[in-house]
């Protein structure tokens, strides 16, 4: 019998995706295969292809709010018949499109609230979550469909994850002798290169999203399967958080203890999140500022090497007390 649905954990959340397309589903199971599960979905989630159903019918919105999906037809038209550089691609985990299409597809979504609806929309894809409903649909496009599933949970995933007093963040994730380190920031902070700098000692949650929730009155820090360059750190495991460290590229090698201005502002810069919606937005603040008021932050100045790992080996045998420990 086909699959019909299937269920991921990302964060301790699941949820099931369902869709009338067999191989949206094929390449959900194949893609994210760390990340099954056969727990109980909180959300539910609905896929299709836009070439095989109508866009605004399938998402129950006016096909006017569709405009930066539905736009460049002549470009959809091409992608149709086959050109090299939107050539379907071999393999799920990495479709092979052209700079420019990755460009566009790295932009940020156009966000609309539609009732209850959060709905958004690129180049790639357009959909909508309901958070408080536990629904999501959206439709993929043509040869960018397995980029476009990436971006849809991306999206709706920045979402539960604030629904469940978490934030889903720009960063790589570390765990040493058990405790969990994060090191957010932008694209070009770092992150790929801390998390390549591992060694023995650390295990690697991401080295570029990673997600944090709060259980009572602990913060812990989760895997995504939403990875930069290392893929060999996509696992599903998760870690107690005790320190974050601000990677700042430098030719020292010390760490300074962040002022509360300096880490929130650090860590909603790394926040990935869309909503327009002011109880969310205010949520994410509460959230953000409960996380900084309780876990240390430290700025890490660093150089292309592990000599960090000192720095941060020192920090723990000091208790995590020291604003200024240096690696002469």
């Amino acid at each position: 019998m086909e699959t019909r649905a299937v269920r991921l954990d990302i964060g301790g959340i699941c949820v099931r995706i369902t869709s009338p397309h067999s191989e949206i589903l094929a390449h959900v199971h194949e893609r994210y295969s760390n990340f099954l599960s056969d727990g109980t979905p909180r959300f539910d989630f609905v896929m299709a292809l836009e070439h095989r159903v109508d866009p605004a019918e399938f998402l129950d919105v006016p096909t006017g709010m569709l405009r930066a999906f539905m736009r460049n037809r002549t470009a959809k038209k091409k992608a149709e018949n086959g050109p090299a550089h939107l050539a379907p691609p071999s393999r799920y985990d990495r479709p092979r499109v052209s700079p420019l299409v990755e460009d566009r597809l790295a932009s940020r979504p156009q966000v609309a609230v539609v009732g209850r609806k959060s709905l958004f929309q690129r180049g790639d894809l357009a959909g909508w979550i309901d958070v408080e409903a536990g629904l999501g649909q959206c439709v993929l496009k043509k040869y960018m469909e397995n980029i476009a599933v990436e971006s849809f949970l991306r999206i709706c995933y920045s979402f539960l994850a604030v629904k469940q007093d978490g934030l889903l963040l720009h960063s790589a994730g570390i765990v040493r002798g058990g405790n969990g380190y994060i090191f957010p920031g932008v694209s070009g902070t770092g992150k790929s290169t801390i998390a390549g700098l591992a060694t023995s000692r650390e295990r690697v949650l991401s080295d570029e999203l990673v997600m944090i929730r709060r259980k009572e009155n602990n913060y812990w820090v989760y895997s995504t399967p939403f990875f930069g360059t290392n893929k060999s750190a996509e696992t599903n495991s998760h870690a107690p958080l005790k320190a974050a460290f601000l990677p700042i590229k430098d030719s020292r090698v010390c760490l300074k203890k962040a002022r509360p201005a300096q880490a929130l502002t650090g860590l909603l810069s790394s926040v990935l999140f869309f909503s327009r919606e002011d109880e969310l937005n205010e949520r994410l603040m509460d959230i953000s500022a409960g996380l900084v008021a309780r876990i240390p932050f430290y700025e890490m100045y660093f150089r292309r090497d592990a000599s960090f790992w000192e720095c941060i080996g020192t920090l723990e045998q000091n208790g995590g007390i020291g604003c200024f420990l240096p690696i002469k």
